[in-house]
């Protein structure tokens, strides 16, 4: 089958997509499944296992990675956007971290806006008190820059793809610092030891200076700078962060051969006493701003039902190309038919991308109906589709159709289950890369759009600031009434403020209150019937009970009155495993502690019997045992099931994706929690390399590096 070029029908797939958006994939008590499993674990995230406590976050535009304004990128950087500097993060030190790794360090963040290797990163620091140090690069003319003769740096950070290192003014001090990515290879995240005494001054939380400065890596250049200047004078720099007034443009063409001059760096300001505070959270909503707001929803409710009309013309003209009506279909929410159409186009050409992204996507929709569990397995087949579209993608237009497709998936579906909302957000900026080049400005608008919202769920502040500061920046060069749906989110998510965004998503305390309104309506409902119960009410009501409300004793008395009910559920009997388990904390006499740990544990070893070799029941199991206390002496048991569950993954029994790698990663961490003796730690350590080592997703993970590091 011929591939498809045309680029209306990619505008389509960019913003027709509401039918996966607008789905509501389960009940709202559904939504506790995901929840259940932080209940379960008992997590309260330590700020030292995600770099400790942010203290400042720089803002970076889009797109000036062009150094003084007209630097080209070298041959040795192939991937556009990879120089370009969007945010970066500082930490406050953290000491005596209760993270696996490093128990003193010091974590600073870089996120670019493209993937790419053959970076220079260089961030120049020192107190702002400091009377010495170096107004020069680190090997002079370098980068061809100086630094602020009022902000001497004192210490230098170095780092070139996955390796750096930290380095005084006076070379009298260097170490090696960590350095990792994320997987989708646009963070960087750098750890410095602060065991060393010459570092320990900051853990008196100085203010600093800083100077952030993003190169090209050429081995053979000066310090690694690639040097792509006409000039021996233009500056070797692609990004800098600089401070509120000043323009980088500016700053980097302070440059003449004439009068031998080079461009000076005046510093970014770093308060490590601070704690980075988000502006928004103390936002007073006027009555001038809901009006606004009113006006948007409104414009936004015209513009979707222009689309739909649009989108139903165009399914019943039946466009004469069997890609385009397939997508029509889809589109007007024919599904049946565009089942059908899209299996006609695998027929003919089994390695059709648009044929494989919407089969993945089509199998998704069918979660919205089914149980829960059984939902969790359809989504799970839906990624296999989807992420084989991805990886067999190669022209912009079947990257569009592979990176939408698994993008608007992963924004549709709870992300407290499957807690792919992140992935949705990288998805849709790699799609937006291809957008850019295909189609016009307000296309690219909407996707960056929805990358936000996608990290705005998973909780991704600072990625979801920089992309909606991206999205208003361009909605003001395109008439008014252009992206109504992008105006709306973007005004939302600036003049709105905090947990006013998405209606959607209630607090915590909302939260509790609906379960428990649900759970009570449940139970009478229950107790009023006089045939027999219903399984799937009983799962409901046990899942609320032992997930979301901690009513264990009440869930046990439910278990057992209609213990014939659930017999054959293997949700209820997971359920019933944890809550067992989960009795040994409210009970007061150890002998019942111990007799209610026996039986969730001999609930388990039945439930494997009966459902043998089911991803699910392992990982319920593997993780309910690692949070058991070192004194039940369980270690042996839970690396006993993750050497099982490595095999299933690597025989191909269970398709691994990043859902299950994170729940991976967390039993790892209980087990270093648990059990901190140091013979202990050595053997969890060596058979988490070994899982990792054998299951290449698993390196991926920021997580991998608390884990693995000693």
């Amino acid at each position: 089958m011929k591939k498809k070029t045309n680029r209306y029908v990619i505008h389509i797939v960019i913003t027709a997509f509401s039918l996966i958006i607008g789905v509501i994939f389960f009940l709202l008590f559904y939504d506790v499944i995901g929840n259940s499993l932080q209940s379960l674990l008992k997590i309260k995230t330590d700020p030292s296992f995600s770099g400790g406590k942010l203290v400042a976050v720089f803002h970076d535009p889009v797109g000036d990675d062009y150094g003084f304004g007209e630097l080209a990128y070298p041959d040795t950087v192939s991937n556009p956007g990879s120089l370009d500097l969007l945010r970066y993060t500082v930490h406050r030190p953290v000491r005596f971290s209760r993270a696996p790794g490093l128990r003193s360090f010091w974590q600073l963040d870089f996120s670019f806006k493209s993937p790419g290797a053959g970076r220079n990163i260089k961030v120049y620091f020192g107190e702002v008190t400091a009377e010495t140090g170096s107004t020069n690069t680190r090997i002079e003319f370098a980068e061809n820059v100086e630094f602020s003769t009022k902000a001497p740096w004192k210490f230098v950070i170095s780092i070139t793809d996955n390796t750096g290192s930290i380095e005084s003014w006076d070379r009298s001090f260097k170490r090696d610092v960590q350095v990792f990515q994320s997987k989708s290879g646009r963070d960087v995240y750098v750890r410095i030891s602060l065991a060393d005494s010459e570092l320990k001054f900051l853990h008196t939380l100085p203010e600093l200076n800083h100077y952030v400065l993003i190169g090209a890596f050429d081995p053979e250049g000066r310090d690694g700078f690639a040097d792509r200047g006409d000039s021996d004078f233009i500056p070797k720099v692609y990004d800098i962060i600089v401070p509120e007034g000043f323009s980088q443009e500016e700053v980097l063409s302070a440059w003449d051969e004439e009068s031998f001059a080079i461009p000076i760096m005046e510093p970014i300001k770093v308060h490590l006493t601070d704690l980075f505070k988000d502006t928004r959270a103390s936002k007073t909503v006027s009555d001038e701003t809901i009006n606004r707001l009113r006006e948007l929803e409104e414009a936004a409710t015209d513009e979707a039902a222009v689309m739909e009309r649009e989108t139903l013309e165009r399914y019943e003209l039946k466009p004469a190309d069997q890609l385009d009506y397939a997508i029509a279909a889809f589109d007007a929410k024919k599904l049946v038919e565009a089942e059908s159409l899209f299996q006609a186009i695998l027929t003919k050409d089994k390695n059709s991308i648009p044929g494989i992204a919407y089969t993945g996507a089509l199998i998704a929709l069918k979660a919205s109906v089914a149980p829960p569990l059984e939902a969790v397995g359809i989504v799970k087949e839906a990624y296999v589709w989807l992420d084989r579209a991805v990886t067999e993608a190669v022209t912009e237009e079947d990257l569009v159709y592979a990176y939408m497709n698994r993008g608007h998936v992963s924004l549709a579906i709870p992300n407290s289950i499957f807690g792919m909302a992140v992935y949705g957000g990288e998805d849709f900026l790699r799609a937006s890369e291809s957008i850019q080049k295909l189609l016009p400005l307000e296309n690219y608008i909407n996707v960056i759009t929805k990358a936000a919202r996608c990290f705005e769920i998973a909780g991704e502040v600072n990625k979801t600031e920089t992309w909606y500061r991206e999205a208003r920046r361009l909605l003001e060069i395109l008439p008014a009434g252009r992206c109504a749906q992008e105006r709306l989110d973007v005004f939302q998510y600036f003049e709105v403020g905090l947990n006013q965004v998405f209606e959607s998503e209630m607090s915590e305390k909302d939260q509790e209150k609906a379960a428990e309104a649900e759970l009570e309506k449940l139970v009478a409902d229950l107790e009023s019937e006089t045939g027999s119960a219903d399984v799937e009410q009983i799962e409901v009501i046990l899942r609320l009970q032992i997930m979301e409300l901690e009513r264990i004793e009440a869930a046990m008395k439910i278990a057992k009155r209609f213990e014939t009910v659930i017999k054959n559920s293997q949700d209820a009997q997971l359920l019933v495993a944890v809550g067992e388990c989960k009795m040994a904390t409210v009970v007061k006499k150890t002998i019942e502690k111990v007799d209610w740990t026996n039986a969730g544990m001999r609930r388990f070893e039945k439930i494997q019997r009966r459902w043998p070799e089911n991803e699910n029941v392992y990982l319920y199991q593997t993780l309910t045992y690692s949070n058991f206390p070192s004194e039940l002496g369980m270690i042996n048991q839970v690396l006993a099931l993750l050497s099982d569950i490595t095999a299933f993954y690597a025989k191909g029994t269970w398709n691994i994706n990043d859902a299950p790698v994170d729940l991976l990663w967390d039993i790892w961490i209980n087990l270093r929690s648990n059990y901190p003796r140091k013979k202990e730690q050595t053997i969890i350590r060596d058979r988490a390399k070994i899982m990792s080592d054998t299951l290449d997703i698993m390196k991926a993970s920021k997580k991998a590096v608390e884990v693995l590091y000693e």
